[in-house]
């Protein structure tokens, strides 16, 4: 009897046949859409490790550098994979108690290496966290306490949650779970999958493991029951505790060949975002997602021309509910890059139309737009000036009037351009971009200039807001966070913390900072992602949150670049470009 046929067995063993049927039916539709949300949540395949070389046998699991009496560990035996993650197994057992000492590399010190024992059960789980979080082996504890070890030490990455009956928050797909065992050091096994017998409360999980028993015969997979909220003993193992990432995400399917740029939300329910939908062979047209709490819906407001490129840098929510959209077209040679922006009138997508000040075949385009609590829409941007040397660009707000929206006069228009405008009320709210800073009062934008360059900005009260965004330093691209106060105007935030395990940048990061965002003083979020050739990463996405007193990272594994973060009072949302929509889940 198998371990679905098995739980039916215990949970429905029952006289009336009728009911069995319906159950099995049941399962069976089940099984098909949770499966079909847990493939859509994580990425398809992570990294291979990179400090695993090219020897004789692809040094698959070191295996080249494997000494033993059997000499090197035979590709043809190791065991399954989870989207690229090897299960490396079975240990030899001619090996005479020695286990080859694997180097991941360990960041706090560049000439040191994190030695796992390969083919050991706490390896697996280290390098999965090395190569999806870009964490550092933790030397020195068994598999029974490394998911107590990790929840203790990454409080902003993972939920820590006990094995026990009743739980309502049952392991997911890429969940590390502890166990004990007749092994004084215990196990711990990666969740591959969970399929639901009974949502919320009974399940069968599939695990990946490394060593799962002295003799091997665990083929790197083993199935438990989850009966009542708690995983059962199996394989000779007890669960005790798993931890979670904090992140999730999700990945619509009408996601395909678009690539979104900013996101808005009023609620997990109300959802918007918005960028530029493209097909092979055909140019970039205007596209808006809405996520409505359990299905995202994809729009295609009408382009200005089918043929020409369209873009859409900007959405926000007004306090009725409209949804304005703001960005550029591609209108031709003569009349050159042009405005764009759509309103959401509750139903469809409306153009609305947008002063072009630049005149000719100049530039224009309008970055982003957001409202102030009054409704009043106001978009930002930058155009071509032909009186500016080499036809600079130039600084512009907009304004909605109800028909269209107004080129803003009262301002001192600079060279540069604006990215990000935010309002905490109907008479404050700034707009950034560049070292480009305006303040708004309610009647005036008053241009000041910032100590760096931000990409995004967000407004607090009257008294405080924050920017975001990234500087050149040396070589390399680092962050550049800055506050606001009245009383000390723009000032760097010193305190903001390279990636942990190097806070001193000594190894080279390139850092790219999209978005900050804010739910009030004690709750700032900023966004990005960084590359290194040491640190292993290409782009891999990254937050941290401020809680009035310090920063701390809160680490994401979905290796895709976030776009935009927006934080509201009961959750926190992000956004890739490739529309992976992720939520954390707040401690």
């Amino acid at each position: 009897m198998n371990l679905k046929s098995q739980l039916i067995d215990n949970k429905f063993k029952i006289s009336n046949p009728n009911r069995v049927v319906i159950v099995v039916f049941t399962v069976l539709t089940l099984n098909f859409l949770f499966s079909a949300n847990a493939l859509a949540a994580l990425p398809a395949t992570y990294p291979w490790p990179s400090w695993w070389g090219n020897g004789p046998y692809g040094d698959i699991c070191w295996s080249s550098y494997y000494n033993a009496n059997n000499g090197n560990h035979p590709d043809s035996t190791l065991f399954t994979t989870w989207r690229g993650i090897q299960v490396c197994g079975p240990r030899p057992s001619q090996d005479n108690g020695y286990y080859v000492a694997e180097p991941i590399p360990n960041i706090e010190n560049k000439n040191k290496k994190y030695t796992a024992y390969m083919f050991q059960c706490a390896e697996l789980p280290t390098r999965y966290l090395r190569v999806v979080f870009g964490m550092n082996g933790e030397q020195n504890f068994g598999g029974g306490n490394f998911a107590t070890h990790y929840s203790n030490n990454y409080p902003q990455t993972f939920t820590h949650h006990l094995n026990t009956p009743g739980n309502t928050r049952l392991p997911r797909e890429g969940d590390i779970v502890s166990f004990t065992s007749s092994d004084p050091n215990g196990h711990v096994a990666i969740v591959k999958s969970v399929n639901p017998i009974i949502p919320g409360t009974d399940s069968i999980v599939t695990f990946i493991n490394q060593n799962g028993n002295s003799n091997e015969s665990n083929p790197g997979t083993f199935d438990a029951l989850i009966l009542n909220g708690e995983i059962q003993d199996a394989n000779g193992f007890h669960a005790t505790d798993w931890i979670s990432p904090r992140w999730t995400g999700e990945l619509p399917s009408a996601a395909q060949y678009s690539t979104v740029y900013d996101m808005d939300a009023t609620s997990g329910s109300n959802v918007w975002t918005a960028g530029f939908n493209q097909p092979p062979t055909t140019s970039r047209r205007p596209v808006i997602f809405r996520w409505d709490g359990s299905t995202w819906t994809k729009y295609l407001p009408t382009p200005q021309n089918p043929t020409r490129h369209h873009d859409l840098n900007g959405i926000t929510i007004s306090p009725s509910g409209e949804v304005f959209t703001v960005g550029t077209w591609s209108a031709g040679f003569v009349q050159g890059w042009q405005t764009l922006a759509y309103r959401w009138d509750s139903s469809s997508w409306l153009y609305a139309p947008s002063d072009n000040p630049s005149p000719g075949n100049g530039s224009d385009q309008l970055n982003d737009v957001a409202s102030d609590s009054s409704g009043n829409i106001y978009a930002v941007g930058t155009y071509t000036k032909p009186t500016e040397p080499g036809q600079g660009w130039t600084t512009l707000i907009e304004k909605w009037n109800g028909v269209r929206f107004i080129r803003q006069t009262n301002l001192t228009e600079l060279p540069g351009r604006l990215d990000s405008v935010s309002f905490s009320s109907p008479s404050n709210g700034w707009a950034v971009g560049g070292t480009n800073a305006y303040h708004f009062d309610g009647s005036t934008w008053t241009n000041m200039q910032l100590p760096s360059g931000v990409a995004d900005v967000y407004t607090i009260s009257d008294s405080e807001a924050w920017g975001a965004g990234t500087v050149t330093s040396g070589i390399y691209s680092v962050p550049a966070i800055l506050h606001y106060t009245t009383t000390n105007g723009w000032v760097k935030d010193t305190t903001f913390p390279f990636y942990p395990p190097d806070p001193n940048n000594k190894y080279g990061a390139n850092y790219s900072i999209k978005s900050i965002d804010g739910n009030g003083p004690n709750d700032i979020w900023v966004s990005g992602s960084l590359s290194s050739t040491y640190l292993l990463y290409q782009g891999v996405p990254f937050t941290a949150h401020y809680d009035g007193t310090k920063w701390a990272w809160a680490h994401n594994g979905y290796l895709s670049q976030i776009e935009d973060i927006k934080v509201l009072p009961d959750s926190v949302l992000a956004i890739s470009r490739a529309l992976n929509f992720m939520s954390y889940e707040r401690p």
